[in-house]
């Protein structure tokens, strides 16, 4: 079975239930990688990150929308337009921890 993350940019498949495919996807970007492994221990909001990572607010918000799509973070103040604050899902937790450091 795949299962299908559609963007207006690109489109995802990926294999359903295999983490493997999951991995490599975040593991291919160093922004994906890292803002992952900063969110470990606590929700955090894209203009932290992006001072915690010294890296552009923009991809800090293009890698938090692609973790988004694959369910390994979620939005945790979806109504604000400013301010929203980003949080681990279980499977964001359980990915981390295969990720090599």
């Amino acid at each position: 079975m795949l299962q299908l993350y559609t963007s207006i940019e690109y489109i995802i498949i990926m294999p359903k239930g295999n983490d493997w495919y999951t991995i490599a996807y975040v593991t291919s970007s160093k922004y994906r990688t890292e803002v992952l492994k900063k969110m470990k221990d606590s929700p955090s909001s894209p203009s932290k990150l992006s001072k915690l990572l010294n890296c552009p607010l923009s991809r800090i918000s293009e890698a938090l929308k692609d973790l988004e799509k694959i369910k390994l973070v979620t939005c945790t103040t979806p109504m604000a337009s400013k301010g929203k604050i980003y949080k681990l899902t279980q499977k964001g937790i359980e990915i981390l921890k295969r990720i090599p450091t």
